[in-house]
């Protein structure tokens, strides 16, 4: 299954740190393994062209 049709619609706004308020595409949930563990997180999806890439998440 491809990544993208793993996003659900559960759009939110969130503020970014410099003030300005964007939307997301939606979550998606994933397994992320952190050695010995592993831990199921949601991610918010969004659209935001800058000149860093960032991974955000939330339990």
């Amino acid at each position: 299954m491809d990544i993208l049709e793993r996003i659900n619609s559960r759009k939110s706004t969130i503020q970014t740190l410099n003030g300005t308020s964007l939307s997301t595409l939606g979550t998606v949930r994933l397994m992320v393994q952190t050695k010995p563990s592993k831990h199921l997180l949601t991610f918010n999806v969004m659209v935001n062209p800058s000149p860093c890439k960032v991974i955000l998440g939330q339990e």
